[in-house]
């Protein structure tokens, strides 16, 4: 009788989710922070229309604050990501915020 693939491919599935995640957080830590492209996210997202304000501050809130030792864990888990500190979520977290509220 075959044994079924489908835990281990779930398991593969997560894992990919959890590289993505963490990807997807490092590169808003890069833009945010970049001397370059961060005034430019931040005027942005001050222009954006009120909804998309609102639920980027949620997010933000989310994942920068309300979760910032989780971000802290999965960005550092990347190569590229060992040197992101919890200072550095927390500057994240105030530069997205004051550029939605």
């Amino acid at each position: 009788m075959r044994r079924s693939r489908v835990p281990a491919v779930a398991a593969v599935r997560r894992n990919r989710g959890r590289a993505k995640e963490a990807t997807d957080l490092l590169d808003i830590v890069r833009l945010t922070l970049d001397p370059v492209t961060g005034p430019v996210v931040r005027e942005q997202l001050t222009g954006a229309a009120k909804r998309i304000r609102v639920d980027a501050d949620r997010d933000a809130k989310l994942w920068f604050t309300d979760k910032a030792a989780r971000t802290g864990r999965l960005v550092r888990e990347l190569p590229q990501g060992d040197d992101i500190d919890p200072d550095l979520i927390a500057l994240v977290s105030q530069l997205l915020r004051g550029a939605l509220s």
